[in-house]
């Protein structure tokens, strides 16, 4: 049972903490329990599965986590939910309850930093371990441990000087209280519309039998209100430590209130001071009140404006404000509704036509007897009117982009033009299409933001705003809506998939994967489901993404966290099978771990996952295991092309015909080369070998007590030899043939890097720690007790700016003849001649390759950038928190709250 009314009536338990360790991060948890080895694996699991069912439940309940800390008897995490924040505490126990927990206990939990200037709620879990047989399971109940009962948050408060902790059900019921409380003492019908729902809204007056309806309830709240006078806030205890808050009347009562699904109150309840008929235990008045101001925010209408209909908000209308304010309300039909021509709300008649005929009123006038009159109001040609209150409190912001075509610099070379800009957060270039993602809210375009789409002459693609979206792929983009699921959008900015599914994986080869009602299929780019041949729906719980016309599918989602070992593996954990692009099964799950395809064959490894509690100890609980591991490679009928009989296989870099394969135990086991059909190339003899393989080289490893004393060495297969001895540091090959390595120099006294070809000789003596063979020339750096210093060779080792300039990485220009350097923690840019060109006041000079350079002035963690001329002319001044190029003439700008569109233009 869940409440949803701010009156509890909790039973007559003691709370109290388990005082012991909990855990957030894996990782942070063992170490946790190395360092102090004394809590039993029955205290272990109980701070686990709290732990896991309390993240899921903030997850579902909108509170997103980015932060956790462990403390002696709870877990701290430090989370948001709609831009608020919260220091969230959860305390938990098995069997045993040892301490009361009260407002006194919790008070120290504000001096914890998480605290600061936070809303602190707390929860307490019960979690319950049951055992049929082997089956070990669990359960997570709220403190008093009754499965009925829904889990409640708590607010640590203080009133009068007493710390408590009172029911806190979540922010919307908590300002509901404040709200009634508003339009109680004030008789405001636009706050009451707001607040109260449509549909047979009810108010039990304790002191007067039966149940008032409709406009009785506020014909009866006004006589309270007349008679008592002004509501304020009170805090009622029943039988435990926990308040809550309720607003109250002096010399009459209290009042409790449940809302329905849109957070409307449907329900008013009134009560004696004393409880009747449920006594209270204490009553805590206060002479808080509502804040007067509470709606000064909303500001005046000035424009009404009937928005196109597209899916999902068939009728939107645009508000426009005296403030500025541009925002969007869409009426709240009923989705089986939405593609009628004629759909009904609350008794009125809508077509797109009747929407259109929106209009502007100064008020909606008062059918209650005893209340003034509605302030302004939009108005329909059928009659249906809305209060501009209402319509404020229940609308979103709308921005678009607004056009500009301004000259932000010009000279006789060039000119900037702002072309437009956008009140958003960030954008960014979609790389496929070049369409513009724009992040109006929050902090990113998955899970944590609000987003749309324009084009980059500032249009915006569609009216709808997204709580997530991905890149396009094949010309559709994964869009999420709240409360809807994920769909598809073209490049129109057209729904062409509605938003339907649990899940939904980018598109392929013209199929993606989806899930819908916990089934996981396939749909082609009209979001038609693909056939599924033999497939058994509902048959995967995980899927990949089509690769060379195969897919993925496992019967078992598991993930690091499920694995009783560590695995570099684990993200392709589970038991995999692949189907074909009809989505029929050709290769049924059976593997334990498996690759994509990948130039027609897929490594994978056979093995079996078991959950057995002889794996179980203070780091692993009801965890997979696997007592081996069998790698090998299949192709597309599934048969093993390569033999699955290795400890390990892996693929090499820059081939696709060998693979490096391990074979014996993981102790004394060696590595060696085999081809594709799993015949050694070079036996298995090595300690290790690396990841690239380049005209029949690569590089192994020689074992050492450190991993810091490990020397490399480079192997030929085809001439069946070690070429060179373990005597680098490291070792990469480069494109002409030639190899770069590293060595320690005696007489330097420090390591440097050689361009040695495959006889071992030098190509030019060499004193450089590192040689940057990616482009040419190349770029050369010395670290020594001097500092670090850059500068130019050619391909010969021909010095062409000798190494005496204290740049960054990457801090030297050939073409353009100029070089970053830096001068007491400031960096600005100098020509080859050491002519300085810009003085070092700035934090960081960067993209050289570009047309114009980003310079960043401020601290490290607190600045803003702008953009130079290669003479160190300033076109832009640094005003912007990030620029961001796109080709050689578009620029994207983001500061504060604003992004703006730039073009460069050549004259």
């Amino acid at each position: 049972m869940k409440r949803n009314d701010l009156i509890r009536h909790p039973a007559d338990k003691n709370d109290s903490p388990y005082d012991t360790p909990a855990t957030v991060n894996p990782i942070k948890w063992y170490n946790y329990h190395r360092k102090e080895n004394k809590h039993s694996n029955n205290e272990v699991y109980i701070w686990r599965e709290a732990d896991s069912f309390w993240q899921n439940w903030l997850n579902d309940n909108g509170y997103y986590i980015y932060e956790s800390d462990i403390l002696k008897d709870c877990i701290g995490y430090l989370c948001t939910r709609n831009g608020y924040e919260y220091a969230v505490y959860m305390y938990a126990y098995g069997n045993k309850k040892t301490a009361l927990l009260d407002g006194e206990y919790c008070e120290k939990l504000k001096k914890h930093p998480y605290a600061k200037d936070r809303t602190i709620l707390i929860v307490y879990l019960n979690v319950k371990r049951f055992k049929n047989g082997d089956e070990v399971s669990y359960g997570v109940y709220c403190y008093t441990g009754d499965e009925d009962d829904g889990i409640e948050l708590r607010r640590l408060n203080e009133i009068k000087g007493k710390p408590v902790i009172e029911y806190y059900p979540r922010k919307e019921m908590i300002d509901r209280t404040y709200e009634l409380m508003y339009a109680f003492n004030h008789s405001s019908l636009d706050v009451y519309d707001d607040i109260i729902c449509k549909d047979n809204p009810s108010f039990s007056p304790y002191d007067s039998p039966g149940i008032v309806f409709n406009d009785a309830v506020h014909f009866n709240l006004l006589n309270l209100h007349k008679k008592y006078g002004f509501m304020k806030i009170g805090y009622v205890r029943y039988n435990d430590v926990v308040y809550s808050e309720v607003p109250y009347l002096k010399r009459y009562g209290f009042f409790g209130f449940s809302v329905d699904a849109e957070n409307r109150i449907n329900r008013i309840y009134s009560y004696p001071f004393d409880g009747g008929e449920r006594p209270v235990a204490e009553f805590i008045k206060t002479r808080i009140r509502e804040n007067e101001d509470m709606y000064s925010h909303i500001p005046k209408l000035v424009m009404a404006e009937p928005m196109d209909p597209v899916m999902y908000e068939r009728f939107a209308v645009k508000l426009l404000f005296d403030n500025g304010e541009s925002r969007k309300y869409v009426l709240p039909i009923d989705t089986e509704e939405e593609n009628n021509e004629v759909v009904q709300y609350y008794n009125h008649v809508f077509t797109d036509k009747i929407w259109s005929s929106v209009g502007l009123v100064s008020s909606a006038g008062s059918e209650c007897s005893g209340y003034p009159q509605r302030g302004q109001a939009i108005r329909f040609k059928n009659g249906f009117s809305l209060s501009v209150h209402y319509c404020y409190q229940n609308s979103k912001a709308y921005e678009e982009p607004t056009a500009c075509n301004d000259i932000v610099y010009e000279d006789d070379e060039i000119k900037v033009n702002r072309l437009w800009k956008w009140n958003a957060n960030a954008m960014y270039q979609d790389e496929e299409t070049g369409i513009i993602k724009v992040l109006l809210d929050g902090t990113a375009f998955n899970f944590n933001g609000v987003s749309t789409f324009a084009t980059s002459e500032g249009v915006r693609l569609t009216s709808l705003d997204f709580d997530y979206i991905s890149d396009f792929r094949e010309g559709l983009a994964v869009v999420g809506i709240s409360g809807r699921g994920y769909g598809y959008i073209d490049t129109s900015g057209k729904i062409v998939i509605p938003a339907q599914y649990e899940k939904a994986n980018d598109f392929s080869n013209g199929r993606a994967s989806v899930m819908k009602n916990g089934i996981w299929y396939f749909i082609d780019g009209a979001g038609k489901k693909i056939p599924t041949g033999s497939t058994i729906e509902g048959k995967y719980k995980r899927t990949g993404e089509f690769c060379e016309g195969m897919c993925r599918v496992s019967l078992l989602d598991i993930d690091f966290e499920d694995l009783a070992y560590y695995s570099d593996n684990s993200g392709i954990a589970g038991v995999w099978g692949y189907v074909d692009e009809t989505g029929k099964e050709v290769i049924p799950p059976q593997y334990i771990y498996a690759e994509d395809f990948n130039d027609g064959i897929a490594i994978v490894c056979k093995g079996e996952w078991t959950k057995n509690e002889k794996w179980n100890n203070r780091e692993n609980s009801d965890r997979y295991w696997t007592e081996e591991e069998l790698w090998g490679a299949i192709d597309k009928t599934g048969k093993e092309v390569i033999p699955c009989i290795f400890n390990e296989i892996r693929r090499m870099q820059d081939t696709p015909d060998v693979f490096a394969a391990h074979i014996g135990d993981l102790d004394d086991g060696k590595w060696g080369i085999i081809d594709r059909t799993g015949k050694w190339i070079v036996e298995p003899v090595f300690y290790d070998v690396g990841y690239e393989y380049n005209d029949d080289l690569f590089i192994f490893y020689e074992e050492a007590e450190q991993e810091k004393d490990e020397l490399i060495g480079i192997y030929d297969a085809k001439q069946k030899r070690v070429l060179l001895e373990p005597q680098f540091q490291y070792v990469t090959f480069i494109q002409d043939g030639n190899i770069r390595v590293e060595v320690y120099d005696e007489l330097l006294n420090r390591s440097i890097e050689k361009i040695i070809n495959r006889n071992g000789e030098e190509l030019f003596e060499s004193i450089y720690s590192s040689i940057h063979t990616w482009s040419e020339p190349y770029e050369v750096i010395i670290n020594d007790e001097n500092g670090s210093r850059h500068g130019l060779i050619d391909k010969k080792g021909n010095v062409i700016l000798p190494c005496k300039y204290y740049s960054p990485w990457n801090g030297v220009c050939y073409d353009k003849r100029r070089v970053i350097y830096e001068c007491n923690g400031k960096q600005g840019l100098i020509d080859f001649d050491d002519n300085v060109i810009v003085p070092a006041v700035y934090n960081k000079i960067c993209g050289l390759e570009n047309p114009l350079f980003t310079v960043r002035y401020g601290d490290k963690d607190n600045y803003l950038e702008g953009l130079i001329k290669e003479d160190g002319t300033m076109v832009i001044p640094p005003e912007y928190e990030q620029i961001k190029w796109y080709g050689k003439e578009c620029i994207l700008c983001d500061k504060l709250g604003e992004c703006e569109f730039l073009q460069l233009v050549y004259k």
